[in-house]
């Protein structure tokens, strides 16, 4: 990547924003050329929320090198939300990021599309109002689960329908992300879409600042409080390592502009998943624990019926629950997320992700040694 492009990154702050930065800190490039988009909250600035993020870097071991993570956090331009438009009209040839969003899976679905789909729309609109010639490239992040509880071999470009109804979607996440795919294709900006599945550590370290989705579950695993899974044994959980995805989204600001424009790639494992023995595997190889009994996925739903949760106290009630919303993501041996294009356009090690076999036993360490990221872990 030169050091003239222009690299804007909404939700730098976030999971996946903070791992673009941290993959752009890895490789060297001038931070002068980055804009950080973050919202203020909580009485702090977007200055202050991304040195919160850099603080955690350097806490968990991840950044050992303090003075020059503060001169590269120095070179980036932190900006608000109200303040992007009048940022991008001082650009020319910028590649713009949209990672912001809230992931939550029970949002009131008027709730994710003012997050999701409006955040989405206004961000398109200032980039109209400050002149389309000021972004090269729009690379929008959604997720491999807009497709939502379809089965079979999920192809990146297949055309959607037009309308699609609530009951389509496992939760408000997926419906909202699916919508904002609607609006982003419709802009009239150079847009790619890129679709990652549950997005876990570095597959170098186990580093992460987000533990959940897998890492909720294997959590209440080690409560003790789970005695079965209730996933299918030859399910596949599609899981990708942070870096691949930051790396890759990074790899798209390099490439020629009609190599990557109009299209729709999966950052996912596919058919190389693995299935939720070899999760829980490497997770009790980390503390020490044998993997869970599986149950069929039916077996929860008939624990989550009104007679069941009416003897179940407010504990077991808030346990199943949280199950529920996750079981979607522990696994389908009816689907799977097809990565040709990502292959063909990325090329090279870009279009596919390291193997589960090959960084597994390391994200589950780094939990292990990091308490959860509570304590410092020396990484490797």
């Amino acid at each position: 990547m030169t050091a003239k492009n222009c690299i804007v990154i909404t939700g730098a702050n976030g999971f996946i924003g903070s791992e673009i930065l941290r993959a752009l800190r890895e490789r060297g490039v001038p931070g002068s050329r980055v804009i950080a988009v973050i919202r203020a909250k909580h009485g702090l600035s977007p200055r202050q929320r991304l040195d919160q993020v850099f603080s955690r870097w350097v806490r968990a071991g991840a950044e050992r090198h303090v003075a020059g993570l503060a001169q590269f956090g120095d070179a980036i331009q932190c900006v608000e939300w109200n303040d992007l438009e009048e940022a991008l009209k001082a650009q020319s040839d910028a590649s713009l990021i949209h990672c912001a969003a809230d992931t939550a899976f029970d949002l009131p679905i008027d709730e994710a599309r003012r997050i999701n789909v409006e955040l989405t729309r206004g961000l398109i609109k200032s980039v109209q109002s400050s002149g389309i010639a000021s972004i090269s490239r729009f690379i929008y992040v959604s997720t491999a689960y807009v497709s939502g509880k379809k089965r079979g071999r999920i192809l990146e470009e297949e055309v959607a329908a037009e309308v699609r109804l609530a009951s389509d979607f496992h939760n408000t996440y997926e419906q909202s992300k699916w919508e904002a795919e609607q609006v982003v294709r419709k802009s009239g900006l150079p847009w790619t879409i890129v679709r990652p599945a549950i997005v876990v550590g570095d597959s170098r370290s186990g580093f992460t600042l987000h533990f959940r989705v897998i890492y909720s579950v294997i959590r209440l695993w080690l409560r003790d409080v789970v005695p079965r899974a209730p996933v299918a044994r030859d399910a596949l959980i599609d899981i990708v390592p942070s870096n691949y995805v930051a790396g890759s989204i990074l790899r798209l600001c390099d490439l020629p502009i009609d190599r990557i424009v109009g299209r729709t790639l999966h950052l996912c494992s596919g058919e190389l998943a693995p299935g939720p023995v070899d999760v829980m595997a490497a997770a009790g190889r980390a503390f020490g624990r044998k993997p869970l009994p599986l149950s069929p996925p039916w077996v929860l739903r008939v624990l989550l019926s009104r007679p069941v949760l009416a003897f179940c106290n407010h504990s077991m009630r808030e346990i199943l629950t949280t199950l529920a919303w996750h079981v979607p993501y522990l696994g389908s041996r009816q689907r799977v997320f097809d990565t040709s294009v990502a292959k063909a356009v990325l090329g090279g090690d870009f279009g596919t992700s390291p193997g589960f076999d090959e960084y597994g036993d390391r994200l589950f360490d780094y939990c292990a040694k990091s308490s959860w990221g509570h304590r410092c872990s020396t990484l490797t």
